[in-house]
C-alpha cells in the first residue's frame, strides 16, 4: 500500500551527470562515466562531419560548434574525445559501444574493419578549456598536458620545445602563431609515427569565447591569428591529420561587435577558416534528453500514482496533437510519460524556452538540478504524492522560475518587449484570481517562444495546461472569458489561440534607430564619458579618517587633444585630480605617455594620471547609452506607456552596467596582471605601480599626507567642511559669542548639550586652546601634546599677526593661506580658531572697519569682520592691525 504524503523528492531524482557542468580537461582525465549520455541526431551528424574530414581530399578540418548554454556542446566534446581517442581505456570502449548501439552505420564508418573504416588507430586528444588568458598560452598548455599523458615515450624533443614555449608565454612573451602551429604539426607527425598513440591530433578548444574576450580586451597580448595559423595547418595535414574543434556559446559576430571596423574585418578573416556547425537539438531530441535526466527510484507501490499520472497526461497530450511530429506516437507518449512530474506542456517547451534564453547562463539542466527558487528541485521538495493525486510542474511555475532567475535581464533581449507586456498585463489586472494570474503567465510564456515550438495557446490547450485538482476545465473557460471582458487577453481566430493585449505603442527599436541619427558618433570619447557618466570623486579615506578633514580627488576624462585643458582646469572644491587619458592606439598611448612624463608635471603634486591600456568596446558601449538616453528624453509617449518604460529602463540599466564594468577595469589591476584592462599610472612625471582600487586610494592618501602635512586633526563633520549648513553656521555663531562673552569660564559657560558644545569640544577643548592656567580660564596656544597640524596653524596665525606690525593686512589673505597646502583647512573651523587667537592677543590688537578704528571686539563686530563667519566682504573693508 502506498505511503501517505510521500515527498516527490523521495521518488524522483535527476541524474548526477545532468546536474554537473562539464569541464573538458577535468572530466576526460578523471574518467567521469558516460551513463545516460544520449547520442542525439546533432551529435551523430557532427561526428559524421569530423570522421569524413579524415578523407584525403577533405576541404575542412576546423570547425566551430555554436549553441546556447546548456545545449550539450561540452558533453558532446567529452564524448567525441573519448570515442575518437586512440587510448582505448574502459571509458573509450564504453563510448564506442554507445555509438555502435545507437548508430551502427556511424560505428562501421569510423571503426569498422576493412577499407571502409576512416579511423585506423584513433587520434591523440589535445583538450583545452578556455579561460581569460592569451590564446597561444592556452593551446600550448593543452598540448604539453596531452603529450605527457598520451604521447609516445620517445618524444622528448617536442615536449621540451613545447614546454619552453609555454614557459616563455608564462613570462609574458608573445609566441608567433606560426611557431605554435609548427609545434602542433611536429607533435602530430611524431604521434603518427609512433604507431601506438594514434593517426594524429584531435584538438578541442572548449569555452573559446573566454579566449576571444581576452583577445578583444588585450589585442597586444593575445594574437587571434594563432587560430588562423592552426586551422590552415590542420587543413594541410594529410597522413598526420590535425582536427581542430572549437566551441562557442554565441556566434563569432558577438565577440567582434565592439571592435572597430578594421579589427572586425581582421577577426572575420580568422572566422572564415572555420566551418560553423550549429549545435542545437530539435524538440524531439531535447525531449529524449529530458526523459533520460529524470528517473523514478522508489518501490512500485510508492511510485504507481506518479507513473499513472504520467500515463494519463501523455495520452491527453497525444489527443491534442502536440507531440513532436519527428517522433512516432508510441515513442512520443512514452517519453512524455517518463518526464513526469513535469507536465507534458512543460516538457515539450522547456528546451525551447532555454534556447531562447540561452545567452543568460541559465540552461535546461540548471533548472532541473539547481536549488534555485521555483526550480525543479524546490518543486520536488515542496510537493507530495498521496491518495489525492500527484502535483505536476506547470507552465506558470516555469514562468516564475524564469522571472526570478533572470530578473531585468529578460527585458534586454530581443523578446524583451513581450516579457514586459506580461508584467504589464499582470499589473493592469485588479483583484485577480490565482487562475487568472496563471493564465496570463501561461499565455505570455507561450507567446515569447514564438515559432520555436509548434504549440499555440488554444482554448483546449490552456484547459489541459491548467486544469488540476483545484481548477476544473470549466473554471479555465470562465477565467478566459473574464480576462477577455477586461481586455487583458484577446482571442485571435486566424491562429485559433489567445494572446495578451499588446499594451505598448512605442517601438523601442524604431526609436533607437532615430536616436542613432541624432547622436553624434564622432564626439570624442572623453566628452561622451564626461557627459553620460559623471565620474564619482575618489576619497582619500585613511587621511580623511585620521585628520577628520574629508579630502577627495576629482576624476576627469580626457584625450590627447584635451589633455592640457583638463589638466589646468581649476579644481574647485577638490583636493587633487585623477586624470584618465583615454586612447585607442599605441601611437596615442605613446603621445599621452610623453605628456604624462613631461618635466612640468613635477609641479603638479596633486595630480595623478592614468592611461587606460585597453579601451576596446568602450566607445560603442557609451554610444549605446547615449542613444538610449536620447530615446528616454525625446519620447513623450513613454510617460503613459508603462510597458515601453520597463523595457527601456532595463535596456538602459544593462547598457550603463556594461560601461561601468569597462570603466571599473581601469582600476581592477595593472594591465600586466589583469584579465580585462588596467592603467599605466604616472605621478610627477614618473611611472608608478597601482594594481587595484584599494592601492589607488592608499596612494592618494599618501599624496594628501605629504601635500597637506600641516592639516590639523579636527574630528567634527558638522563644522570641518568647506560649506557649512545653516544650522552649523548658527552653532558656530553661538560658540563665538560664548568665546567673546564667557572666555573666562569653563566650557565657556555653555549649559546643557546645545550644538555649539560639540564644536567647543573638538575645536577648543581637545586642542587645548581653551584651558585653565594658573587658576584662570582663557585662550592659549595649543598645548604641547596637541597634533602638529593644529600647532602649525596657530603658528601661521601668529606669524600673520606679527606681519601686521608693519601695516594693515586683510583677514581674507590669512584664510586663503590656511586653505592652501600645507594646511588645506576647510572654511568651517577657520573663524573659531582665528577668534581664539584674537582673544589670546586681545590687548595687543587694533581693528579697523571702513577705515575707522574699532575700540573692542564684540560679537557684532566679529560677525561683520568675518562676513557671517566665512564669507568675506570686499578686501578694502576688513583689515587688522597690530599695536
Amino acid at each position: 500500500m502506498m505511503a501517505e504524503n510521500k515527498k516527490l523528492s523521495d521518488l524522483v531524482h535527476v541524474g548526477s551527470r545532468f546536474g554537473r557542468s562539464v569541464n573538458l580537461e577535468r572530466d576526460f582525465f578523471e574518467d567521469v562515466p558516460l551513463n545516460g549520455y544520449v547520442l542525439t541526431t546533432t551529435a551523430r551528424s557532427t561526428l559524421h562531419r569530423i570522421g569524413e574530414s579524415l578523407i584525403d581530399n577533405a576541404s575542412t578540418r576546423a570547425w566551430t560548434l555554436t549553441g546556447p548554454y546548456g545545449s550539450g556542446k561540452s558533453a558532446f566534446a567529452l564524448f567525441a574525445a573519448r570515442t575518437l581517442s586512440a587510448d582505448l581505456r574502459k571509458d573509450a570502449q564504453q563510448a564506442r559501444a554507445l555509438v555502435k548501439e545507437q548508430d551502427d552505420a556511424l560505428w562501421t564508418k569510423l571503426f569498422g574493419r576493412g577499407k571502409t573504416s576512416i579511423l585506423k588507430r584513433g587520434l591523440c586528444p589535445v583538450l583545452i578549456s578556455g579561460s581569460r588568458e592569451p590564446i597561444g598560452k592556452a593551446l600550448l598548455r593543452g598540448l604539453v598536458k596531452s603529450v605527457k599523458h598520451f604521447g609516445p615515450e620517445n618524444q622528448s624533443f617536442m615536449l621540451v620545445e613545447a614546454e619552453a614555449l609555454l614557459k616563455a608565454s608564462d613570462d609574458g612573451e608573445i609566441i608567433p602563431g606560426r611557431r605554435i602551429a609548427e609545434v602542433f604539426e611536429q607533435v602530430a607527425y611524431e604521434v603518427s609515427q609512433s604507431r601506438k598513440h594514434g593517426n594524429g591530433l584531435l584538438v578541442i578548444v572548449d569555452e573559446l569565447g573566454k579566449l576571444l574576450e581576452y583577445a578583444a580586451a588585450h589585442p597586444y597580448e593575445s594574437d587571434i591569428f594563432i587560430l588562423q595559423e592552426l586551422a590552415e595547418t590542420a587543413l594541410r595535414s594529410k597522413d598526420n591529420p590535425i582536427l581542430l574543434v572549437t566551441i562557442l556559446h554565441q556566434t563569432f559576430d558577438h565577440y567582434v561587435e565592439r571592435l572597430d571596423r578594421s579589427q572586425k574585418e581582421e577577426w572575420m578573416k580568422v572566422q572564415g577558416r572555420f566551418e560553423d556547425a550549429a549545435f542545437q537539438e530539435p524538440t524531439d531530441q531535447l525531449l529524449r534528453i529530458l526523459a533520460n535526466a529524470i528517473s523514478i527510484r522508489e518501490a512500485e507501490q510508492d511510485t504507481e500514482p506518479l507513473k499513472q499520472q504520467g500515463r494519463e497526461l501523455s495520452i491527453k497530450a497525444g489527443e491534442l496533437g502536440i507531440v513532436p511530429g519527428a517522433l512516432n506516437a508510441e515513442e512520443g507518449l512514452a517519453l512524455l510519460e517518463r518526464c513526469v512530474p513535469l507536465h507534458p506542456t512543460v516538457a515539450l517547451i522547456l528546451g525551447q524556452v532555454f534556447r531562447r534564453l540561452g545567452q543568460n547562463e541559465r540552461s535546461l539542466f540548471a533548472f532541473l538540478a539547481s536549488g534555485e527558487p521555483y526550480g525543479f528541485q524546490e518543486f520536488l521538495n515542496n510537493n507530495v504524492s498521496d491518495a489525492s493525486g500527484v502535483a505536476t510542474l506547470r507552465l506558470d511555475h516555469l514562468y516564475d522560475y524564469i522571472v526570478t532567475a533572470l530578473g531585468s535581464g529578460l527585458y534586454v533581449q530581443s523578446s524583451g518587449k513581450k516579457w514586459a507586456e506580461i508584467e504589464s498585463a499582470l499589473n493592469r489586472l485588479a483583484n485577480p484570481s490565482s487562475l487568472q494570474v496563471r493564465l496570463i503567465k501561461t499565455i505570455g510564456l507561450l507567446r515569447t517562444i514564438g515559432d520555436l515550438c509548434n504549440i499555440k495557446p488554444s482554448r483546449e490547450f490552456l484547459k489541459f495546461a491548467l486544469a488540476d485538482n483545484q481548477n476544473a476545465p470549466e473554471d479555465v473557460e470562465l477565467a478566459l472569458e473574464q480576462l477577455q471582458n477586461r481586455s487583458i487577453i484577446i482571442y485571435r481566430h486566424h491562429s485559433d489561440g489567445f494572446s495578451l493585449w499588446e499594451g505598448s505603442d512605442v517601438d523601442i527599436e524604431d526609436r533607437l534607430a532615430e536616436a542613432r541619427a541624432h547622436v553624434d558618433p564622432n564626439e570624442s570619447l572623453a566628452s561622451s564619458m564626461a557627459k553620460h557618466f559623471k565620474p564619482r570623486p575618489m576619497i582619500a579615506r585613511h587621511h580623511s579618517f585620521r585628520t577628520g578633514t574629508l579630502r577627495f580627488f576629482e576624476v576627469r576624462y580626457t584625450d590627447r587633444f584635451g589633455f592640457e585643458d583638463a589638466l589646468n582646469e581649476p579644481l574647485a572644491d577638490a583636493d587633487g585630480l585623477i586624470l584618465y587619458a583615454v586612447t585607442f592606439s599605441n601611437d596615442e598611448i605613446a603621445a599621452l605617455t610623453k605628456k604624462a612624463r613631461a618635466s612640468e608635471m613635477l609641479d603638479s603634486p596633486q595630480t595623478l594620471i592614468g592611461i587606460p591600456l585597453q579601451t576596446a568596446g568602450l566607445r560603442e558601449a557609451v554610444l549605446e547609452v547615449a542613444c538610449l538616453r536620447w530615446v528616454q528624453e525625446n519620447t513623450p509617449e513613454l510617460e503613459g506607456d508603462r510597458t515601453a518604460r520597463r523595457e527601456l529602463d532595463a535596456r538602459l540599466a544593462q547598457a550603463e552596467e556594461s560601461v561601468e564594468k569597462l570603466l571599473q577595469s581601469f582600476l581592477d589591476s595593472h594591465a600586466e596582471n589583469s584579465d580585462r584592462g588596467g592603467c599605466a599610472w604616472y605621478y610627477k612625471g614618473e611611472r608608478i605601480e597601482i594594481q587595484s582600487e584599494r592601492a589607488l586610494q592608499e596612494f592618494i592618501t599618501g599624496i594628501c599626507d605629504e601635500v597637506f602635512a600641516d592639516t590639523p586633526v579636527l574630528h567634527n563633520e558638522l563644522i570641518n567642511r568647506r560649506h557649512v549648513s545653516t544650522s552649523a553656521a548658527a552653532a558656530r555663531r553661538e560658540l563665538i559669542e560664548s568665546m567673546l562673552e564667557h572666555g573666562d569660564k569653563e566650557s565657556l559657560g555653555i549649559e546643557g548639550f546645545p550644538p555649539q558644545l560639540s564644536l567647543y569640544y573638538s575645536l577648543l577643548q581637545e586642542t587645548g586652546i581653551h584651558r585653565e592656567e594658573n587658576g584662570q580660564w582663557g585662550f592659549f596656544p595649543p598645548k604641547q601634546e596637541a597634533d602638529s597640524g593644529t600647532k602649525a596653524v596657530w603658528k601661521a596665525i601668529d606669524d600673520f599677526f606679527t606681519e601686521t606690525e608693519s601695516g594693515r593686512l586683510l583677514v581674507s589673505e590669512l584664510f586663503d593661506h590656511l586653505k592652501e597646502p600645507p594646511f588645506g583647512m576647510k572654511s568651517g573651523p577657520l573663524p573659531v580658531l582665528f577668534c581664539a587667537a584674537l582673544l589670546h592677543y586681545d590687548t595687543e590688537m587694533a581693528f579697523y572697519e571702513n577705515g575707522s578704528f574699532v575700540p573692542s571686539l564684540s560679537a557684532a563686530v566679529s560677525e561683520r569682520l568675518m562676513g557671517s563667519f566665512g564669507y568675506f566682504r570686499s578686501p578694502d573693508n576688513d583689515c587688522l592691525g597690530w599695536i
